[in-house]
C-alpha cells in the first residue's frame, strides 16, 4: 500500500511541479518536459496494465485540473498510452538504457499526436505543433526519462514483492 500512495503523491508533486511558473526555467525554446507522462511510462513498465491506465488517468486529471486545458483532455492520451504500455511491459526489457530511451521517445511522439488529433476536435489545433512542440518535447523527454529512470529504479526497487498497483 505504501507504493501505491507514494505513486499518487509523485503523480501530484510532478503535476504541480509542471504547472508552477518556475518550471519554465527548464523551457528549451518553449518546450519543457512531461515529468509526469516520464513517471506514467515507468509505473506502467513497472505494474502493467492497470498501474500504467491508473497512473495515466489520474496524473492526467490531476494535470487537466491545474491547467486551463478541457477536462480530460490530457488524462485520455496518458491513460491510453499508461495502459498500452503496461500491456507490452512483460515482453520489454524496461532495465536497459536504449529500450528506455526509445520507449519514452516513442510514447511522447504518440502521445502528442494524441492530444493534438484531440485537440483538433475540441479546439483549434494545428499540425505544425509536430515540428515545433511535439518532437523537441519527445527529445527532451527521453533526456530527462533516462536521468529519472534509475531514481525511480531504486525508489520502487522492493515494490513488486510487497505488493502490485
Amino acid at each position: 500500500m505504501f507504493y501505491f500512495f507514494l505513486s499518487f503523491f509523485l503523480l501530484i508533486i510532478t503535476a504541480l511541479i509542471q504547472g508552477h511558473a518556475s518550471f519554465d526555467f527548464f523551457s528549451l525554446g518553449g518546450v519543457k518536459p512531461d515529468l509526469q507522462f516520464i513517471l506514467i511510462i515507468f509505473l506502467a513498465c513497472r505494474y502493467g496494465p492497470s498501474g500504467g491506465m491508473f497512473s495515466g488517468f489520474w496524473g492526467g486529471m490531476v494535470q487537466d485540473t491545474i491547467s486551463n486545458s478541457i477536462f480530460g483532455l490530457l488524462a485520455f492520451p496518458k491513460m491510453f498510452l499508461g495502459f498500452l504500455i503496461g500491456s507490452y511491459s512483460k515482453n520489454i526489457m524496461a532495465d536497459n538504457m536504449i529500450v528506455q530511451a526509445l520507449l519514452v521517445f516513442s510514447a511522447s511522439i504518440l502521445k502528442g499526436i494524441f492530444t493534438i488529433l484531440l485537440c483538433y476536435f475540441f479546439q483549434k489545433s494545428s499540425f505544425s505543433f509536430f515540428i515545433t512542440i511535439i518532437f523537441p518535447e519527445a527529445i527532451y523527454n527521453t533526456i530527462i526519462g533516462l536521468l529519472f529512470f534509475p531514481i525511480w529504479q531504486k525508489i520502487f526497487k522492493d515494490s513488486l514483492n510487497e505488493e502490485e498497483l
